[in-house]
């Protein structure tokens, strides 16, 4: 989940029928810098939950 300044995220990457991988990411992250622009604190938001693709994608090419 995602509330002020911390962002959580896990799943699990099935890679193959018989292969898959269980991740977790936990964040924190400067939500004062953002708190009076909305506009600010959803690029923010938006940005770590790229990153969590983005780890999620590595996962999964990494056991492929």
């Amino acid at each position: 989940g995602t509330f002020s300044g911390v962002c959580n995220d896990s799943g699990v990457i099935y890679v193959s029928d018989t292969s898959h991988v269980a991740v977790t990411v936990l964040t924190t992250w400067d939500h004062a810098a953002v708190r009076r622009d909305p506009i600010a604190a959803w690029r923010r938001a938006t940005e770590i939950d790229n990153a969590f693709g983005m780890i999620g994608l590595a996962a999964y090419e990494s056991f492929a």
